[in-house]
């Protein structure tokens, strides 16, 4: 049941994605025609025949690419939050976004990452058929009967019951790795009966319903660990999502086969998923990525692989078959270590801030493409305004001028560094990533004219994800990063001991505001302290954004009743996949296979 909660909820998180789409129709199986035919019956079956192939058609093989190897299997105990793009075609979560609500997402499209966080009017049940929110601290769901975990040893196709999310949840809230500051707001899980689960919380919390409905996968099957089995290892795998992990080869490929019990249906009656197996291809070379693209190996482009805007020209001009729907970019963020010197100096933080030329960037590295004033709010944000609205004081810092690097020196001397200063930048530009590469050698340009002496050091992507993790580096780390909304980004990001906390901030003041925004359900409150939160955070430049480059998602047009949707809940690549299908036949008279 949808709440009045819920619907507070709505607006105070945010947005508008756009664009285009497709609908599917009843699935429907040709006819079998026997005996003398008259030619105009031909022609009647023929328009059957066509009519028959405009819905979803179950079968084929959808293949996608990825830029980079499993960096692990193990999401809780290894805290890598990559490795839920691979479990998510095998698990689901207790609610889900609506796909059938929108069919032609011309509001949800669902291109961004976190897009799903930004329609909570539109989450419906998943695990979960209905739920209630009838007071702060208490959320109960009434699981769906009958659902099952994946017939594969040991849980040989248990029915999944309330225990099972108990046992889950309790063990994410174990591992440190795993559960963030939002999470350990859970005080008691509760199961009054076999399909009840009721979550009581410490305090009140805005952002519960998504913490607990949307954001716990359920891919830790209870019998796995008490048998000494480990997630780390692929084999061990069992959900009870639309695809089951049937082969991993390292620096090659995943492969997921149809689960045939899987529980959800679409709007006709049909049995999801349509299509028989995903085969993630794993492609460490940008250029080969193209060409696999290009010359129809592969059937779309996958969450890790989207395409830039450099090679979008290309791809439009050689295969204008393509489709194509924009993913709002990620941001691209240097953390500076905060705890150490110089760092712990905000006058220092805002003179490398005030010396970067970010349109310069955007211009010379993404043909103009990225967006500049994206972060510490995202431009799909309610709360976003754009940079030339900001307080003066912030468009000091982000909007160049040509008298910043004079300015940026004097910020430093007032630090007490009129001699400048030294600064070891560890960063990852791989993948999807590169052009940064190219940026981060102006960024050292810049602070080398104002006297910060810059050394550069290239991670791989193990080396960016241990860090990540340990939080451990000298002076400032780059990498890619997203968020999904503006209270779990704050908490979890600026707040004392939160999980993406990699600057190691810890300040009263944005703890204070963290709780008040969390805390408030009424909109228009909740909007003045975020407003008040966002503003601090932009001056006190813990972390500095590069402009975000915008990707593209792009599919070939055999791939049916998908818009470019890369997430309908948490790491939900699975779901996406089991609702769209192949025409098979377009498919083999253009690549010659099905």
């Amino acid at each position: 049941m949808k709440t009045k909660l819920i619907w507070l909820i709505v607006s105070g998180l945010m947005v508008a994605a756009l664009i285009l789409a497709s609908c599917g129709a009843p699935v429907t199986e040709k006819k079998e025609v026997k005996g003398v035919v008259k030619e105009s019956e031909k022609e009647a079956e023929k328009v059957e025949e066509v009519a028959e192939k405009v819905g979803p058609q179950y079968g084929g093989v959808l293949t996608w690419i990825s830029e980079e190897d499993v960096p692990s299997f193990d999401r809780v105990l290894d805290g890598v939050s990559s490795a839920l793009t691979n479990q998510a075609y095998i698990s689901d979560s207790l609610l889900t976004s609506d796909w059938w609500d929108d069919p032609e997402r011309k509001v949800t499209a669902f291109s961004d990452e976190q897009s799903y966080a930004t329609f909570p009017n539109r989450w419906t049940g998943n695990l979960a058929e209905s739920w209630e929110w009838s007071e702060p601290l208490t959320m109960t769901f009434h699981l769906r009967k009958g659902v099952r975990w994946q017939n594969k040893p040991p849980m040989n196709g248990r029915e999944f019951v309330a225990q099972d999310v108990k046992w889950n949840w309790e063990f994410y809230l174990s591992q440190p790795l795993y559960s963030n500051v939002i999470q350990q707001n859970i005080k008691e899980i509760t199961c009054p009966d076999k399909y009840t689960v009721v979550f009581n919380f410490e305090e009140p919390n805005t952002l519960m319903l998504w913490a607990v409905g949307i954001g716990g996968i359920f891919y830790c099957p209870p019998e796995v660990y008490q048998q000494g089995g480990n997630l780390r290892d692929w084999r061990d795998h069992v959900g009870t999502g639309p695809f089951i992990l049937t082969d991993y080869v390292a620096d090659s490929v995943l492969k997921y086969e149809r689960n045939p019990d899987y529980f959800v249906k679409d709007p006709w009656g049909n049995q999801l998923p349509y299509i028989d197996q995903v085969r993630a291809m794993i492609v460490l070379d940008p250029a080969a990525r193209i060409a696999a693209l290009r010359t129809g190996k592969v059937d779309m482009t996958g969450r890790g692989s989207l395409v830039s805007w450099d090679y979008k020209a290309s791809l439009e001009s050689t295969n204008p078959e393509l489709q194509w729907q924009i993913s709002p970019g990620f941001w691209w963020i240097l953390y500076m270590r905060t705890i150490d010197v110089p760092w712990d100096n905000v006058k220092v933080r805002q003179a490398v801030a005030m010396a970067i030329n970010y349109e310069e960037i955007n211009d010379a590295i993404f043909g103009g493409t990225g967006l500049h004033w994206n972060f510490p709010t995202r431009a799909t944000w309610p709360i976003w305004s754009p940079l030339y609205e900001q307080k003066p004081e912030i468009q000091e810092i982000y909007k160049w001028s040509p008298d910043n690097p004079e300015k940026a020196k004097a910020l430093l001397a007032e630090a007490g560094y009129p001699n400048g200063i030294d600064a070891h930048i560890q960063y990852y530009a791989e993948g999807r990533n590169a052009p940064y590469g190219d940026a981060i050698q102006l960024v050292k340009e810049y602070w080398d004219a104002i006297g910060v002496t810059t050394t550069l050091e290239p991670v791989t992507s193990a080396t960016q994800a241990a860090i990540k993790t340990s939080k451990v580096y000298k002076d400032i780390f780059a990498t890619i990063t997203g968020g999904a909304e503006p209270i779990s980004n704050a908490v979890n990001r600026w707040g004392s001991g939160g999980v993406f906390n990699r600057t190691l901030a810890s300040d009263p003041y944005i703890d204070d505001l963290c709780a008040k925004a969390a805390a408030e359900f009424d909109v228009d409150k909740q909007t003045v302290i975020f407003k008040e939160l966002y503003e601090y955070l932009a001056l006190q430049s813990h972390h500095i954004a590069l402009p975000s480059l915008n990707l593209f998602i792009a599919w070939a047009p055999w791939v049916k009743g998908y818009n470019g949707e890369i997430n309908i809940n948490l790491r939900s690549d699975g779901s996406v996949a089991a609702r769209i299908w192949l025409d098979q036949d377009l498919k083999e008279e253009r690549t010659g296979r099905r």
